[in-house]
């Protein structure tokens, strides 16, 4: 049986209040056009503020975990204390089981912690067996 295709989506941002951290994203940009796709980067204001908006919507190219290492490398390089958040959504075109799932990412200059809901799932899966067994 082939693997289904996996569609993932998210939508984040980081708001820029540096002209060095601008500046970081607008020649990351750039570079990144001349590789494959990880997710979509749109350099946005509203009013005196500015966000580097990062997403993916059904259907594109997306690496959720390339997008946490480079949003890391924003923070390293640019001396930042800020964090990146995003929760994601893992569906399939099809109706397969166990292939639609959640997942969370936060990211630190120092570390990227994930949450996967399929995950919690198994962990409470076997949880309940453990005290179904138990009981019986």
């Amino acid at each position: 049986m082939r693997e289904p295709v996996i569609i993932l989506e998210f939508s984040s941002e980081i708001e820029l209040t540096t002209d060095r951290e601008k500046s970081w994203w607008t020649d990351t940009i750039k570079k990144l056009e001349d590789h494959a796709p990880i997710a979509n980067f749109e350099l946005k204001s509203c009013g005196d503020k500015t966000y580097i908006r990062i997403f993916a919507t059904g259907g594109e190219s997306a690496n959720i975990r390339k997008v946490a290492l480079l949003t890391q490398r924003f923070l390293q390089e640019t001396n930042s204390d800020k964090y990146f958040a995003a929760t994601c959504s893992c569906s399939t075109p099809t109706n397969v089981v166990d292939y639609f799932t959640g997942l969370a990412v936060f990211v630190t200059a120092r570390s990227i912690d994930w949450f996967n809901c399929r995950d919690w799932l198994n962990f409470k899966r076997c949880q309940y067996e453990k005290t179904a067994k138990s009981v019986a």
